[in-house]
């Protein structure tokens, strides 16, 4: 496109990234709000306010001091942590702001009176923290529409996951660190797995989730209320339990949808004996084991994430002359194709068409979320109650262009070569991941949470094959950071740049901006226009530099509700013996937990293999969608 169009739609870009309101001075300087001007807070509640100051045909206006200023009633507690800023190299001024008691509405007005320029202003209404409490729904637990009340149906002699989830009423934003206490009625014999007392406590995650462990007796009771609230306060809500025997069957075709036929009963998982099954005794799963995890979560990335890779996937179409826009006739269309190729080519440097070509390919990257660690069971009343903990040390994608074209031989697993790993903090040498603009870049944290298990009679009368069937766990994973990580990864591999900072780091002058030949679009603009070369390039060195920082900030900042939380159950089948310290009783210790297919199972065009895969994980990963989202493991013993 002309350099003109160019200039105009980085103009366009520039004004989108302010969603507020900006002050115009007579001197051509301009004064603009970055982020939203009207804000809802609670008490003590932090903000951090910005604004851009800027000059007509210079672009932004740096080391000015910009003025902040509480006006409209009161403080009573508001505070700023400085009144006047210094602008920096983009020509945004920065404060922090602190909420005070509720009931306000104040404003926070920012001027630069030095350059005639008209105030502007963050409107503030600080307002009681409301919480909203509402039940999630699992394979055993039915929630009606308002989250308020569920039904419960809990098997003889097991544990039931109870699970809720705390958010702020008004803004939407999940509330952590916040006490729930589960608590049985005087009438119930079912008690905590974590509690001797009526009462359990836990305290909510990231995503705002909690969850205690129900231990129902061999007893068929209630149905009776637990109630689940808030030590802090808000609106109580209430599971209505039943124990009962599970369903008989002979086969999964007799049980509800989710579920199995184990041992003559209906119970949560996939998976089905169908031959092999007899006589046998309960096999020791306890000790170490070396897991290898794959979910398939490319629906759960979210969708401005994915409007972004559909923007990119345009650009990448257009390097490649391979635009298709409906309506033109054939000759425009090659016309065009060739007309933006060519414009993108001589704009974009050789490397980072590549790396266009790479986040085209991110989706594809993305589609699989991998995970290889150890994991620990611990004997609990008998062999057939476990207790779990697992660290994950590394995550594992795969890119096939690393192959060099060597990609033969079947799409799952992935070749070795293609491999990428994304180091966790539990990795074996977890230091740093490499650097960005000279910071270290730390590994990942991954926070796996204490789970229980149980070994399973797969076949009639109780006896072998068994299955380990895993309850629900979670998994803590800042998937924005492990995405920024990857892409970052993937930049070195092509490019003499490290991360998404070094390569949008943009300054005037020929050759001082790696993204975009910012200081050549200013050349060509000036031939158009005379005298606007230097405010094109300031404008481009600003978005360009402003777009890399928000996709930082975007990835490393807080998600949406749920989408830092893998949370999932399932099974797998032991298989093998060995003796000796395999496993803590020293005798008949399984050896395998699922089989070397479970990669290929969990993408087979074969229904019947990929819903009867072993190795099997359901659940949500990172965003609550209508439908669960697959997953796949086995785990061996240490060689």
């Amino acid at each position: 496109m002309p350099a003109c169009h160019r200039f105009l739609a980085a103009s366009l870009f520039l004004a989108a990234c302010s969603n507020s309101s900006s002050a115009d001075g007579g001197g051509g300087f301009a004064l603009t709000l970055l982020g939203n001007a009207d804000v809802v807070l609670h008490p003590g509640d932090q903000r951090t306010l910005q604004v851009v100051l800027s000059e007509d045909q210079a672009g932004p206006v740096v080391g000015a001091s910009v003025r902040f200023d509480v006006q409209g009633g009161e403080p009573a507690g508001a505070v700023l942590d400085m009144q006047a800023a210094q602008t920096d190299d983009s020509g945004v001024a920065t404060v922090r702001f602190t909420a005070g008691k509720s009931g306000q509405r104040l404003k926070v007005v920012a001027s630069a009176s030095t350059f005639g320029v008209p105030p502007v202003a963050f409107s503030f209404n600080v307002i009681p923290l409301r919480r909203l409490l509402q039940i999630l729904a699992t394979p055993t637990t039915s929630v009606s529409a308002d989250g308020a009340s569920a039904t419960v149906a809990a098997g003889l002699s097991s544990s039931t996951a109870l699970k809720v989830r705390e958010v702020d009423q008004d803004i939407g934003n999940a509330i952590a660190g916040d006490a729930i206490s589960f608590t049985l009625p005087p009438v119930a014999k079912a008690s905590w797995s974590e509690s001797s007392t009526r009462t359990a406590s836990a305290q909510t995650g990231s995503g705002g989730e909690a969850q205690v462990l129900l231990l129902s007796t061999q007893s068929a009771e209630g149905p009776w209320l637990v109630t689940a609230q808030s030590a802090a306060g808000g609106a109580a809500v209430d599971f209505s339990v039943t124990v009962q025997p599970a369903a008989a069957c002979t086969s999964s075709q007799q049980c509800s949808p989710g579920q199995t036929c184990v041992g003559g009963h209906c119970v949560d998982g996939g998976g089905d004996c169908t031959s092999g099954c007899g006589n046998g005794t309960t096999p020791d799963a306890s000790g170490v084991w070396l897991t290898k995890h794959t979910y398939s979560i490319y629906e759960a990335l979210p969708p401005a994430l994915r409007t972004a890779f559909d923007l990119i996937k345009y650009v990448d179409q257009g390097l490649l002359g391979k635009l298709a826009i409906p309506g033109l006739p054939k000759p425009v269309q090659q016309w065009l194709n060739k007309l933006v190729s060519s414009i993108l080519r001589q704009y974009l440097p050789d490397w980072l068409q590549q790396v266009v070509h790479i986040a085209d390919d991110v989706v594809t990257v993305l589609s699989d979320f991998r995970a290889e660690g150890s994991m620990r069971l611990t004997k609990g009343a008998d062999l057939a109650h476990l207790k779990g903990t697992e660290v994950w040390t590394s995550l594992v994608f795969y890119w096939l262009p690393l192959c060099n074209g060597d990609i033969g031989g079947p799409a799952y697993p992935p070749p070795d070569c293609a491999r990428i790993d994304v180091a966790t903090t539990d990795s074996d040498n977890p230091g740093e991941i490499g650097q960005c603009k000279g910071q270290s870049l730390l590994p990942i944290s991954v926070q796996a949470m204490p789970f229980t298990a149980g070994v399973v009679a797969k076949g009639p009368n109780n006896g072998a094959p068994f299955v380990l069937e895993v309850d629900q766990r979670q998994v803590s994973v800042k998937m924005g950071k492990v995405i920024l990580a990857l892409i970052d990864q993937l930049i070195s591999y092509v490019s003499p740049y490290r991360c998404i900072d070094e390569i949008t780091d943009c300054k005037a002058g020929p050759g001082n901006c790696p993204l975009i030949d910012c200081y050549g679009l200013g050349q060509d603009a000036d031939k158009l226009i005379g005298g606007i070369g230097t405010t094109v390039e300031g404008i481009c060195d600003a978005v360009v530099t402003g777009a890399g920082q928000g996709a930082t900030q975007a990835l490393t900042g807080p998600w949406p509700i749920n989408t830092e939380l893998l949370d999932f159950s399932g099974h797998a089948g032991l298989s093998g013996s060995a003796d000796g310290p395999a496993c803590d009783s020293g005798t008949n210790c399984a050896v395998q937990l699922g089989n070397d297919s479970y990669d290929p199972d969990l993408h087979s065009a074969n229904d019947a293999a990929k819903t009867n895969r072993d190795g099997y994980w359901s659940g949500d990963y990172f965003f609550k969608l209508v439908h669960k989202l697959p997953g796949a493991w086995e785990a061996k013993r240490p060689q």
